[in-house]
């Protein structure tokens, strides 16, 4: 079970990746497309797909028809190499890949913007600052930065230690031992930085929290799902608005 919880954790970040590209670089189809619903279909087929994925005892395991106990399945050595780099790429390879991805096209995006907007200001058509949704664009950026960041140091000690015990470059002790255990604590304990994380860089977040704490009802509502911004007319308007344009 902890694997199938882990597995789908790292997907999960993975979908917060890709939602904060949709929002940077394609801001309207974002508003127009993302909803409460599709929300929440996409986050149950994550749960379904990669706990079902990531379940390695499914493939390893078996009931033993005489004694009824549970019993490791026994694999030829190419069938652990084959075991071993499926997981290695299921729960490091493929996730580390599409959010490093989606943070250089991300950067690209707003390096872009900068430029125009910098442009702009050379020709002396405007005397503005800077937008401010372009700045909070770029905090968020450095906020998810840090959580891959993390996410990969976490990580990928035990599933490079693994994936070379499972191909012979280190010795098969490695495998059971205290040491790789202490690598998988440090792999789930990811899951316990990011919060940390997360209070540490996003004021709004910060907000959410404390008013659990304090039972406010205001903590019920999405920290960031929505927020007033302002029309032409100077008329307020609730807009979605994701995690990128906080």
């Amino acid at each position: 079970m902890k694997w199938m919880l882990i597995t789908v954790s790292s997907y999960q970040l993975v979908i917060i990746c890709f939602d904060r590209f949709f929002a940077v670089v394609y801001p309207l189809t974002f508003n127009r497309m993302v909803t409460k619903r599709r929300v929440y279909i996409c986050t149950s087929l994550v749960w379904l797909t990669f706990m079902t994925a990531g379940s390695r005892d499914i493939f390893i395991f078996k009931v033993d028809d005489i004694t009824g106990r549970c019993v490791r399945q026994r694999f030829s050595p190419e069938g652990d190499m084959a075991f071993a780099a499926y997981f290695v790429c299921l729960r490091i390879g493929v996730p580390t890949f599409l959010i490093l991805l989606t943070q250089l096209l991300i950067a690209k995006k707003l390096h872009q913007e900068a430029q125009h907007f910098s442009k702009i200001l050379t020709e002396g058509s405007v005397t503005a600052k800077p937008s401010n949704h372009l700045t909070a664009r770029t905090r968020v950026l450095k906020m998810m930065l840090i959580v891959i960041i993390v996410f990969i140091i976490c990580w990928a000690p035990s599933q490079i230690a693994f994936f070379c015990a499972n191909m012979g470059f280190i010795a098969r002790s490695y495998l059971g031992s205290p040491l790789q255990r202490s690598l998988i604590t440090m792999a789930f304990f990811n899951s316990c930085l990011n919060p940390f994380i997360y209070t540490a860089r996003n004021p709004q977040f910060r907000t959410a929290l404390k008013g659990i704490f304090i039972c406010s009802r205001a903590s019920h509502d999405p920290v960031f799902e929505h927020k007033l911004v302002e029309t032409s007319s100077s008329a307020p308007v609730t807009a979605p608005v994701s995690l990128s344009s906080v």
